[in-house]
């Protein structure tokens, strides 16, 4: 069976929202495994719907449907992947300098893209994301490995929990909803504190930015249930 992205968001529970079962009967012919749905151009996948195959607890095989969102951002990072190996001298006909160049510029274009529909221009985003410059040198120092803590704004309760941990990295916005406003600001266990104090639960703590910080280990895994 063709693996992709999907497959394994399948086995995280954060992509659950994603993903639907769908019983025998409802079975129609616009359904389109994943890895063929990712070969159709954009107007077969208008009407196409992807799934993969799964088994439940009794070993029955089943149809799963996934949103076209997450079907989507496979096609993405397999393009990279494909990227990657060309850089590798996978394919030896391909113009290197090219890609690192398109590369470039695509990074640029999501970042920008991200920030925009994240701020002021997305005003319907879920997530706040600050520190553009951070983000920025994150990319050019090649620390592609540390995610900055984010949090859903639109699920504050404004109980000022996080704000008594730690009020530079957290800050109330013209909504009284929370927002990151310096996510190094502080240590990552003042993060990962703030997530386990929060009742929406809309603090996501993210990696820690400081390798040398005491007890990351368990922190990490302290971390995990609010990733």
């Amino acid at each position: 069976m063709p693996l992709t992205f999907v497959d394994f968001a399948a086995s995280e529970g954060r992509f659950r929202k994603h993903f639907r079962n769908i019983p025998k009967d409802q079975w129609t012919d616009t359904m389109v495994p994943v890895d063929e749905f990712l070969e159709l151009d954009s107007d077969e996948q208008e009407t196409a719907h992807p799934y993969i195959w799964t088994v439940n607890n009794k070993q029955q095989l089943l149809r799963t449907s996934v949103s076209k969102e997450l079907a989507l951002s496979a096609l993405e990072r397999r393009d990279f992947w494909r990227q990657l190996k060309s850089l590798s001298g996978y394919d030896h006909s391909t113009d290197k300098e090219a890609i690192i160049q398109q590369t470039r510029q695509e990074l640029a274009q999501n970042l920008t893209n991200s920030l925009l529909s994240m701020t002021g221009a997305g005003s319907g985003s879920a997530i706040t994301l600050l520190g553009a410059n951070q983000a920025a040198g994150s990319i050019t120092n090649n620390s592609t490995d540390y995610e900055a803590v984010w949090v859903d704004s639109p699920e504050c309760t404004a109980c000022d929990d996080c704000l008594a941990i730690n009020s530079d990295i957290f800050a109330y916005n013209d909504q009284k909803q929370i927002i990151i406003a310096d996510p190094q600001a502080g240590s990552y266990k003042d993060i990962v504190k703030a997530a386990e104090k929060c009742s929406a639960e809309c603090i996501h703590p993210g990696t820690p930015f400081n390798a040398n910080e005491a007890g990351l280990d368990k922190l990490i895994k302290r971390a995990e249930k609010y990733q």
